[in-house]
């Protein structure tokens, strides 16, 4: 009750330097300390000579922090009362929860415990009436699935037969656009096989003509190439008695070289002038056919030669009519 008015005297004695008394005759300087604030003080027990005693106690600035430090020590005080009652209070109330909420979780449990033992119970009833349930649904959802499966089956086996019936329909035309394709492939195939047998049939025949051409004109060569064998014969045997004759005689005389030179010389060019006659084509007669063409060769022949060409072009005639 007096915290206020303690409070307010110490505001009003800091806030004024110079003291009053309580009827405004004090030692302050001021306002009266109480009178001032206008509380139920100004009239009470301090109004009187009280009042004057205190005012002149208290004067002074030490007088003022000393009734500051008692103020505030007697609100502590008090305010630690009145704490410390909230507290107890604060325990009192937070012990009565407790207990109440400790009955009541008791309470709960039991009759948890109550419901769990019905609910059990309960169950152990339904058990026997769950298991024919679950049987029977079983039961069923076996039934549905044999039977889903069935139908499934049949259809799958009704389209697998329609998609076969269609990829058989869809053979049998792409067969029928690609019979004639396969005739006129045929055809080409066999006109082209028939032309590559009878280019190769030609082939051959010109083959065997140009050998028998070949055959004709070796041996119209040979006798000329047996001529001039013996010929070279003759020359390499008339050298070596030469070269015999000259190491027997061993004359160094440079006109006789010269003269055996010039002889060797026309010797020469006596040969290659019968080389030429002898192995031209065109001393000889006779006719070649390739290609359904014939060719024709014949040119006089000289008098030295006359016995081999007659024997040569009897002997082309010969072949001819072979």
């Amino acid at each position: 009750m007096l915290t206020p008015y303690l409070l307010g005297l110490c505001l009003d004695s800091i806030q004024h330097d110079a003291g009053a008394s309580i009827e405004g005759g004090a030692p302050f300087g001021g306002p009266s300390l109480l009178g001032g604030l206008g509380g139920p003080l100004g009239g009470g027990p301090l109004g009187g000579p009280l009042g004057g005693l205190l005012g002149g106690l208290l004067g002074g600035r030490r007088v003022r922090l000393i009734a500051a430090a008692l103020t505030t020590f007697i609100v502590g005080a008090l305010s630690s009362a009145c704490r410390t009652q909230q507290l107890e209070k604060a325990e009192e109330e937070i012990l009565m929860r407790l207990r109440s909420s400790v009955s009541c979780k008791l309470m709960y449990y039991k009759k948890n415990k109550k419901k769990q033992q019905q609910q059990q119970q309960q169950q152990q009833q339904q058990e026997p009436r769950l298991k024919r349930v679950r049987a029977a649904r079983q039961l069923l959802e076996d039934e549905w699935t044999a039977a889903a499966a069935e139908r499934l089956h049949a259809y799958a086996a009704v389209y697998i037969h329609q998609q076969q019936q269609q990829e058989m329909q869809r053979a049998f035309r792409v067969s029928r656009q690609i019979r004639p394709a396969h005739l006129a492939s045929f055809l080409c195939y066999s006109v082209l096989l028939s032309a590559g047998c009878y280019g190769l049939s030609s082939l051959g025949g010109e083959i065997a003509k140009g050998r028998a051409a070949a055959a004709r004109i070796l041996d119209a060569l040979t006798p000329a190439i047996l001529y001039q064998q013996q010929q070279q014969q003759q020359q390499q045997g008339g050298k070596k008695e030469e070269e015999e004759e000259k190491e027997e005689e061993k004359k160094p005389l440079q006109q006789q070289q010269q003269q055996q030179q010039q002889q060797q010389q026309q010797q020469q060019q006596q040969q290659q002038q019968q080389q030429q006659r002898e192995f031209s084509l065109a001393n000889f007669r006779g006719e070649i056919e390739f290609h359904n063409v014939t060719y024709l060769y014949n040119t006089a022949t000289s008098s030295s030669s006359s016995s081999s060409s007659s024997s040569s072009s009897s002997s082309m005639t010969s072949n001819s009519s072979n």
